[in-house]
Parts: C-alpha cells; structure tokens; sequence
C-alpha cells in the first residue's frame, strides 16, 4: 500500500506540473519531451522518484569542453518555482572549461513550423569569494532574450520561455558571461519540450 501511495503522489505530482506547463500553452497541442539533463552529473546515474517528487526523468549529461562542479549541500527550490527541480539534479553543475567561453546548447528543428518550449535551471554550487561574481545572460540564435542571470548560492531559479519558440531550422542557445563577472556561467539542468 505505501508504494502505491509513492506512485499515486508522483503521478499526480507530475500531472499537476504538466498542467501548469499546459496552462503556458497559447495553442492547441500537448507537449513532448525533447531532452532532460542534470548537467555535470558525477554520479552517472538518471534520477526518478523518490529523488523528484514528480517522478520526472533526470539523465546525466557530460560535455568535455565543459567543467563539472558539485555540492554535498542541498539545493533549495522555494515554494514560487513551480517547476521544484530535484535538489540531487541541482547540486552539479558545469561551466565552460575556458573562462571567457560561454555555454552553447544547439539542435536542429524538424522544420521552421516546430515549437519548442526550454528551461534552464541554475543555482551555485560554489561558496564565491568576496571578489568573485558571477553573471550571465541568456541569448537566443544571437540574440540577447534574457538577463543578466545570477544565480543564488545553494537556492534553484527557473529561466523557461514563456511561449513556443518557431520559425527557424536550427536553435542556438548560449550563455553569455557579462562584462562585469570575474567567473564563467553556470548551468545546473535543462529540459527542451516541442509542441
């Protein structure tokens, strides 16, 4: 009974998250799964119930112009970010390998009618000294769309698109260190949905 009670909780967690995933949607349709990661993984393990509350699917994601950074310490979700990434997920993160670099994420599009829906999330995972920073903005196939991301230590903020992204054939997403950060950017996860 109490694993049943386990399941029921997830999938009416998750249900609950795609409905307010849904209530985003302008049009009609239902959303897909494109790709979800925790980022900077060290464990090489994919992450479930009871690990995310809404039984969603974390797979590790390693890239090797990248640097892994993690945390033992829990990750913190506040109660206004409906989307609760699991702290598991959130306590790595990578960063670019060289400094000045920034983070790019790119696919293609199926064709330029595709929607697609991202969202990123960030936290710190390294206590900064008092002269460190760390600032960056978000931009879209060149163009800035959001900004200038800081991200609080040890506490989970959700950057997602607020409509379907369209018209194009290929996406480029990077993350842009600001002029003002002594330290590169940092992703913890992200999931890419298509419509």
């Amino acid at each position: 009974m109490e694993r049943f009670k386990h399941f029921i909780s997830a999938f009416l967690g998750g249900l609950a998250l795609i409905l307010l995933v849904h209530a985003q949607d302008q049009s009609d349709g239902s959303l897909a799964l494109f790709w979800r990661v925790d980022v900077g993984s060290v464990s090489n393990i994919t992450y479930r119930y009871s690990d995310d509350v809404c039984d969603r699917d974390w797979r590790p994601f390693n890239y090797y112009e990248w640097r892994d950074l993690s945390t033992s310490l829990t990750i913190e979700s506040p109660s206004s970010n409906q989307y609760r990434p699991p702290s598991v997920v959130m306590s790595t993160a990578s960063t670019p390998i060289v400094d000045s670099a920034p983070l790019v994420f790119h696919w293609p599009s199926d064709d330029a009618a595709s929607q697609y829906y991202i969202y990123f999330y960030f936290a710190e995972v390294v206590k900064l000294e008092p002269n460190q920073s760390r600032s960056f903005n978000f931009t879209l196939n060149g163009e800035y769309y959001y900004g200038p991301i800081v991200p609080d230590y040890l506490r989970a903020f959700t950057m997602y698109s607020k409509y379907a992204m369209t018209g194009k054939n290929n996406y480029i997403v990077s993350l842009v260190k600001t002029k003002s950060s002594t330290l590169p950017p940092i992703i913890n996860s992200f999931l890419f949905s298509s419509l």
